[in-house]
């Protein structure tokens, strides 16, 4: 009931609970130790490593409340601020609190006598304060738990109403009060399950279960920032940035691996069973209604774009121009927009390009949130177009919403049936341990050419290094290059590498093979035969000296661990 009148007066209550319940025991606390008695020596870990680690793993569950606030940040004001103060303050104090309660525990009572004791705290305050006053103790206790079990269906309730809201469960549980502005659906089908588990449940082996849980859900909250940061996701733009990354994450994924195996294999057995009926919920109900694919699916296999054209929302039929050459895809974080023009131009050859400006919408946005009279995007539209003037380029400018930019780029790939997309990439970020490609497995599907521009800042190209190999895409990159110094007034140099102790023969094959990639040319070319070791390693000392390098691709990831490990262009784009 207090839950569904709304956040407001839940918290005030919760507020006025826990003040009275800290202020009790730094009371006890300070208490007991001035007058109480005092225990026999106690050995602390006593159970060594192992001991501890069972105890940490035990006991986790008493931190699930620190994330709670995040499950209602919908209705916390500027929680980009003030959630991470809040968990960072909670976590520091009531850690404190708890390591002093218990040692006074352990410094006031024998050790022994807490084996079987299921009320410590009243125990502690009968000692401190006699038999009457610790019945005041144990009322404050029951108190506390209430008010702390209120805050739990509170954040609990809202993951079925998000689920709702992305119709994994039925739309009724998504329904919000009018008057309390509160999802009382989902309030009340929470209290039930809770109430039915506790009614039916071995209560140590509820706890232990939670334990586990709230275990490996913090797991898989280090998992996912790990996803969102390496997959570049263009909505995910946090307020607040974990330090240390990834080192804190992947601490957080073994730290809960440890505590996992210590709970034991029935834990995780009733973890197994409490899932199992969510996968089966999702197979057989909310995967066939769900219209959002998850971060991992997005740069992962996209079978839903290459089975049938993507379509919805994404698309804007009425303003983008069919038959563009060239799409230049803007992303908005692009050093220069400008250079991606120039660059697409060179491909289109004098044909069409289409400026796309594309803005992933979250899902909770309306599409008309992207507006194209709002600054950034006018601001953006008469930079290209300013361009598109000075270069005598043949030019059209849009901004679209999107919900899954991937999807979107292909649609835009196979509708305007263009020659080339062109997007810039600005390789492994500094903070990133992944070589994932902007578009993830959708680079070696696309149905046209790919150009990706890694900008290093140079805004005037005059000297191109061209590094072709033999193979069915040179003549492209030959192409690609001859019309690029065209547009630019470019000079071309060809390089090839031979090892340091290769013969005069195999020099002059590579000065042949050069001489007839230059003869494909409009463009004034000069060779450049390089001697040494790794051949990425020695044409990247050179690359130093041009303003640009045209080079194809390395070929798509061949495994999983190609993604932890650079290729040789890899390391050349480096």
């Amino acid at each position: 009931a207090l839950n569904s009148v709304g956040v407001r007066k839940a918290s005030q209550v919760l507020l006025v609970v826990s003040a009275v319940s800290v202020t009790s025991l730094v009371a006890l606390v300070v208490v007991a130790r001035v007058a109480g008695p005092e225990a026999p020596p106690t050995e602390f870990f006593q159970g060594g490593a192992g001991g501890f680690a069972s105890a940490a793993a035990y006991v986790f569950m008493s931190y699930a409340g620190l994330t709670k606030v995040a499950a209602i940040a919908e209705e916390v004001r500027d929680p980009g601020r003030n959630l991470p103060r809040g968990i960072f303050l909670s976590l520091t104090f009531v850690a404190i609190l708890y390591a002093v309660v218990v040692s006074t525990l352990v410094a006031v009572l024998p050790v022994e006598s807490l084996f079987d004791d299921e009320r410590p705290i009243h125990t502690l305050a009968v000692t401190a304060f006699g038999e009457g006053p610790a019945m005041a103790f144990a009322l404050i206790g029951v108190v506390t738990m209430a008010s702390m079990a209120n805050a739990g269906v509170m954040a609990a309730s809202r993951f079925p109403f998000a689920m709702a809201r992305d119709r994994l469960l039925p739309d009724s549980v998504a329904r919000v009060n009018q008057r309390f502005l509160t999802p009382v659906t989902a309030i009340l089908l929470t209290g039930a399950t809770m109430a039915l588990a506790i009614a039916f449940l071995d209560i140590e082996g509820i706890a232990k279960l939670a334990s586990g849980f709230k275990v490996a859900i913090f797991a898989l909250i280090n998992l996912a920032v790990i996803v969102l940061r390496e997959s570049s996701a263009p909505w995910y733009k946090p307020s607040y940035r974990a330090p240390l990354y990834p080192l804190v994450q992947i601490f957080g994924l073994l730290a809960a691996g440890l505590l996992l195996t210590v709970l034991g294999w029935g834990t995780l057995g009733g973890m197994v069973a409490a899932t199992a009926p969510g996968f089966l919920l999702y197979f057989a109900y909310g995967r066939k209604r769900a219209e959002r694919l998850g971060q991992l699916a997005k740069v992962g296999r996209r079978r839903d774009l290459v089975l049938q054209d993507a379509s919805g929302e994404d698309s804007s039929d009425d303003v983008l121009i069919d038959g563009a050459a060239v799409v230049v895809l803007l992303l908005g974080k692009e050093r220069s927009p400008e250079v991606l023009v120039e660059i697409g131009a060179a491909l289109a050859a004098g044909r069409l390009v289409e400026v796309v400006y594309l803005t992933e919408v979250p899902e909770q946005t309306p599409f008309d949130a992207v507006d194209e009279e709002e600054p950034f995007i006018r601001a953006l539209r008469r930079r290209v177009q300013t361009t598109a003037v000075e270069k005598n380029i043949q030019l059209h400018f849009d901004a679209v919403g999107s919900r899954d930019v991937v999807e979107t780029a292909y649609d835009l790939a196979n509708r305007l049936h263009c020659d080339w997309l062109v997007l810039e990439w600005r390789g492994r970020g500094r903070n990133r341990f992944l070589f994932l490609s902007p578009l993830g497995w959708l680079i070696n599907h696309l149905p046209c050419k790919l150009a990706l521009f890694k900008d290093d800042g140079v805004r005037y190209f005059r000297h191109i290094l061209v590094d072709a190999e033999p193979g069915p895409d040179d003549s492209l990159v030959v192409s690609t290059a001859d019309h690029l110094a065209e547009l630019e007034g470019a000079e071309l140099t060809f390089v090839r590498h031979v090892a340091t102790e290769a013969p005069e023969t195999a020099v002059q094959g590579q000065a042949d093979y050069i001489d007839q990639l230059r003869d494909l040319c409009a463009t004034p070319t000069h060779s450049l035969i390089v001697r040494g070791g790794e051949r990425d390693e020695a044409v990247g000392e050179v690359a130093g000296l041009y303003d640009l390098l045209v080079t194809s691709a390395p070929p798509g990831a061949g495994s999983v661990w190609d993604i932890f490990r650079a290729s040789r262009k890899d390391l050349l784009k480096e």
